[in-house]
């Protein structure tokens, strides 16, 4: 049964076990991410370097490797990683609602702004900021600054979203197995950037629910 504690809105909802399932989620992808990533390093780099296999051979090998293994494992994984990870920010803004009636970001909002073109380059992180601020302090949010890997966090989910658009692109205009073998190691660039936003957010995930778990227990918090 989850623990609540009454405020003037509705009860705190303690956010620590689905955090810990988005958690466990996104380091699930990131593994996998990176086996991925390993057997094409594996498999391409000595083999294009000593041109003993050719790249259309390469390509073909990767692709069924891929089929076989990693993209029924990838693709539910990172759909349910959104929608976890979606479920937990609703949660924890409905939270600071309860917190602060007045906050400016709606729990609905919190999510919406992900996909709204343009807006979703900084509307976001204002979102998630203010769930912060009030689950640090709901008498002043205002006094409190946004924690560095919160930034980070935001910075390389950017930085991920930009290079993830490139690297489509370069995908499309692929038509030799030579500019494919190179949209795939574009690819392999990509992954410290989708590793910064995994680390962080895991972070975030975790210090935002210890946050509100202790509001929810009625704990007092520094």
């Amino acid at each position: 049964m989850v623990a609540a504690a009454m405020t003037t809105d509705g009860p705190l909802r303690d956010p620590t076990r689905l955090g810990r399932v988005a958690i466990g989620t996104v380091v699930a992808w990131t593994v996998c991410r990176a086996a991925q990533l390993f057997i094409f390093l594996r498999a391409a780099g000595p083999l294009a370097r000593a041109g003993a296999t050719p790249p259309g051979a390469v390509l073909q090998h990767l692709d069924e490797i891929d089929r076989a293994v990693f993209f029924p494992i990838l693709d539910p994984l990172s759909i349910f990683a959104v929608l976890v990870g979606a479920c937990w920010l609703y949660l924890t803004s409905r939270n600071a609602h309860c917190l602060r009636p007045d906050a400016v970001v709606s729990p609905p909002m919190t999510i919406l702004w992900f996909v709204v073109p343009a807006a979703n380059l900084f509307k976001p992180f204002q979102a998630v900021a203010q769930i912060w601020r009030i689950s640090v302090s709901p008498s002043a949010p205002q006094d409190v600054p946004t924690p560095s890997p919160m930034r980070w966090w935001w910075a390389s989910w950017l930085l991920c979203n930009a290079l993830l658009c490139v690297e489509g692109n370069l995908a499309r205009v692929a038509v030799r197995p030579e500019q494919q073998l190179l949209a795939h190691w574009f690819d392999v660039c990509v992954f410290p950037a989708e590793a910064a936003t995994a680390l962080t957010f895991c972070w975030l995930i975790h210090r935002l629910s210890a946050l509100q778990r202790a509001m929810a227990h009625g704990a007092t918090t520094g």
